[in-house]
């Protein structure tokens, strides 16, 4: 199956601190979009162009969606829940799903693991796939967009495909979601300071935020985020360098965002075992019943953590810690 759709668009580059909650539905997404209409706005015609694959590591249906965009193709990866198909159910959560540097869409469908859940959990699954960076040569996210020619805009790309997937499918629009690995996690913390107002929760494992993102985010709105660090990482993304935050940094930026007024500290139990587990930091009692997690996990590197299926050997299933956490927050903060 093969179809195209054109969307007309009007957006705007969303900063740090702008724009409201968005509504559940797409028109209501597009009424935000046009009242942040500022200078930068400018009107295309979207055209996609999607067909069915298959995943890497079964028979699971998803869909590959094309555009142009900024004169370059681009594209993701969805997986529909079959759920959604009938919309006299309840709208789905979006999760966008963002790979490494270096890396692939495909690939982050097989380690990340999202989509047995999503498939019982009702969940579309967006998986964009980066453009290639001509200086390095390889693919990767734009997490410290300031302008500079030749660069992707991955922040107004991915808010064209929100759109876009907002206007063509059963989303709950309150409920969007970001996970990344390495270079994804960097840029989600870049998506929540530039596209707050759309997102509800994030996740970013085995990378932190880059050091342009700390310096320009100032008023960013609250949201729920979760670190995922291995104490045996040494990947400039995903500690300290010069241009990246520590993770611990990170979670205090975002904690003091979200005024969390109370911490503990939990062990995490040897599920490996390699003879160490891990600690749990939660940040609580913050603004909106948000919540700020950091997981540490001994003698573990940059990888993505999963157990059972063969791809690495960790304490965790980020899969599905990640979706337990997500799953209590929207737009709003905490869901009743």
């Amino acid at each position: 199956m093969k179809y195209i759709a054109l969307v007309p668009v009007l957006f705007n580059l969303l900063s740090c601190g702008s724009g409201s909650s968005s509504d559940s539905s797409a028109a209501s997404l597009q009424a935000e979009i046009m009242d942040n209409l500022g200078n930068s706005s400018a009107e295309i015609e979207l055209n996609v162009s999607c067909s069915i694959v298959k995943a890497n590591d079964s028979q699971t249906d998803l869909e590959k969606c094309e555009t142009r965009f900024e004169g370059s193709q681009r594209e993701w990866l969805i997986f529909t829940p079959v759920k959604n198909e009938n919309q006299t159910n309840l709208p789905s959560p979006l999760l966008i799903s963002l790979h490494g540097g270096a890396d692939y869409a495909e690939y982050n469908v097989d380690y990340t693991g999202f989509i047995p859940l999503a498939a019982q959990e009702d969940i579309i699954v967006a998986y964009p796939q980066g453009a290639e960076d001509t200086e390095k040569g390889v693919t990767g996210w734009n997490a410290e967009y300031i302008g500079d020619a030749g660069r992707a805009d991955d922040v107004k790309f991915i808010h064209l495909m929100i759109y876009w997937i907002g206007s063509n499918y059963h989303v709950d629009l309150e409920r969007i979601y970001v996970a990344g690995f390495s270079n994804g996690a960097r840029m989600s913390h870049h998506l929540a300071c530039n596209l707050e107002s759309k997102i509800a929760a994030i996740a970013a494992v085995s990378g932190s935020m880059g050091r342009s993102t700390y310096q320009n985010c100032a008023t960013p709105n609250p949201l729920a985020v979760m670190q995922i660090h291995g104490l045996a990482d040494v990947n400039e993304y995903a500690v300290e360098s010069d241009f990246t935050e520590s993770p611990e940094t990170t979670i205090t930026f975002w904690k003091e965002v979200n005024d969390c007024g109370n911490f503990e500290q939990q062990a995490l139990a040897d599920q490996n075992g390699d003879g160490v587990g891990g600690s749990l930091d939660i940040h609580s009692a913050c603004s909106y019943e948000l919540e700020v997690r950091l997981i540490e996990l001994e003698n573990f590197g940059h990888e993505w953590p999963s157990i059972g299926n063969g791809k690495s050997n960790a304490d965790i299933d980020a899969a599905q810690i990640i979706w337990d956490f997500m799953r209590d927050f929207d737009a709003q903060g905490f869901r009743e």
